[in-house]
């Protein structure tokens, strides 16, 4: 039987073998505040990625080092050595991994026109899918100083990250769920024909259920768990170029982030800043 302190540090290890792997999601906008006409669709491919300038960077690199030194001390034979920081560290740089890890987010999506101002699309990224709907109910070309709408986005991811090889015989890693719901107030306006401006308010609501069981039948081990929601909030600016069908946007998020992590007894709150830049291609018919 493998003593308490051994399985807890070989239980840390599996949670910062996460750190190589994200279910992070995407986060991007990619769209002016102007609907598609009754009948339009457009097809899309975007890319995007979470940058965190704040906290949760630092208690990511944190996580980093004290996981690549306790690695170093199991090479050697020796038993890893891990104060109370380093453990809040490799958890909460694991999960913020999953939650805002910086990978690349590449999507694939249609919308369609459903009638004057309402449109609704769907995407399909690396782990998941997403369901969107757009009502405008401001239009420029009505006389108002811009176009105006208000989204509804649903995303659903299931993925499962991968565990380092030595510890693949100790570790069961469940799948990772997570649903997001995202409600953006978008204003945009045409600058001219070739450039469109458009900018505005997010706010988002997370669940994640993610865990990590040990696989070691004669110890009773522990499980590493998140809570069970996730607050986003913050704004969006970006712009739309091109000419008749085909457009270009390029955006810029800026979110705030604020979750929890539970594990080993131990309540781990992280929160911070993260910046989401993305590109995406659109084909208007």
């Amino acid at each position: 039987m493998m003593k308490s302190k051994a399985l807890l540090n070989l239980v840390l290890l599996g949670v910062a073998g996460l750190l190589a792997g994200s279910c992070a999601s995407p986060a991007s906008t990619l769209q002016t505040a102007k609907s598609l006409e009754p009948g339009d669709f457009e097809i899309n491919a975007n890319v995007g990625v979470h940058v965190a300038p704040s906290a949760i960077s630092a208690i990511y690199d944190q996580g980093k080092v004290a996981a690549n030194r306790a690695k170093d001390d199991l090479a050697e034979g020796m038993e890893p050595s891990l104060t109370n920081e380093d453990v809040d560290a490799i958890i909460g740089a694991a999960f913020s991994a999953l939650i805002v890890g910086p990978t690349p987010i590449p999507e694939f999506g249609v919308r369609v026109g459903i009638f004057k101002g309402l449109e609704v699309g769907g995407a399909y990224t690396t782990a998941g899918y997403r369901l969107e709907t757009k009502y405008q109910f401001l239009r420029h070309d009505a006389g108002h100083f811009a176009d105006m709408s208000l989204g509804f986005q649903f995303f659903r991811q299931t993925t499962e990250p991968p565990v380092p090889s030595f510890l693949v015989d100790i570790f069961e890693l469940e799948d990772i769920v997570r649903n997001d719901f995202w409600v953006p107030l978008l204003i945009s306006k045409d600058m001219s024909q070739f450039f469109t401006a458009y900018g505005g308010l997010k706010f988002g609501y997370s669940t994640i259920d993610a865990s990590i069981l040990q696989r070691i039948s004669d110890a009773s081990g522990e499980e590493l768990s998140t809570n069970d929601s996730i607050i986003q909030m913050g704004g969006v600016v970006g712009g739309s170029a091109g000419y008749k069908w085909v457009r270009l946007l390029f955006e810029l998020n800026v979110l705030y982030y604020d979750f929890g992590v539970s594990a080993l007894g131990r309540d781990i709150d992280v929160s911070g800043l993260t910046l989401y830049p993305a590109l995406g291609l659109r084909l208007e018919f």
